[in-house]
């Protein structure tokens, strides 16, 4: 039996940043943007980071559908919901390697994420 990865549906819509804009149904191809996140705990301190990528979510019921984004799928880990809020979809990273991530609103809120979010997960 199949499981549907997705609980329901929530109203936040991500900003997207105008270098990106008309260009996520290219990047997409046909895929949904995934939202999840890592953490881990390193010498008794919790890190991680936000992972962003187009893709299906695993076959497990954790996933908030969010606004689409130019006609693309949305889909979030359901204990982000707080943190995306006021979000930004952008790329970064270095030049060779440029990927998508998302810059928070509120970035302060992440350490208390981890905080409150200790499991190893990945």
């Amino acid at each position: 039996m199949a499981v549907d990865p997705v609980v329901g549906r929530s109203p936040i819509r991500l900003d997207v940043d105008p270098a990106l804009q008309g260009r996520l149904p290219t990047l997409a191809a046909g895929r949904s943007l995934v939202i999840d996140y890592y953490v881990s705990v390193v010498r008794g301190v919790a890190v991680g980071d936000l992972i962003v990528r187009f893709g299906d979510p695993r076959p497990e019921p954790r996933y908030m559908q969010l606004e689409p984004l130019e006609g693309i799928s949305v889909l979030a880990e359901r204990g982000l919901l707080g943190l995306l809020e006021g979000a930004t979809l952008r790329k970064g990273g270095l030049p060779n390697s440029r990927h998508l991530l998302i810059s928070l609103a509120t970035p302060e809120r992440w350490i208390d994420f981890l905080e409150h979010h200790p499991a190893s997960r990945g």
